[in-house]
């Protein structure tokens, strides 16, 4: 879990295809605001090598969503 502009992003990875020598990952992430009870939930697919650099991109799109909720950037 990761807490990111007052909020707690969690994202877990599942192959979802075989590729050479890339696979294709599917990330499930959580959002949640820390003050509030309702969490989001977002699938993401992206490809990569491993399933660390799968979680790694998920984060990151998690980020720059609640940076796109904010208007920052």
């Amino acid at each position: 879990m990761e807490l990111y502009r007052s909020h707690e992003i969690d994202c877990a990875a599942k192959r979802s295809s075989l590729g050479k020598p890339t696979a294709r990952w599917r990330c499930y992430l959580s959002i949640r605001r820390v003050d509030e009870e309702r969490v989001k939930h977002y699938e993401v697919t992206v490809t990569t090598w491993t399933i660390d650099s799968a979680r790694m991109l998920g984060l990151l799109y998690a980020r720059e969503h609640i940076d796109a909720v904010f208007g920052i950037g």
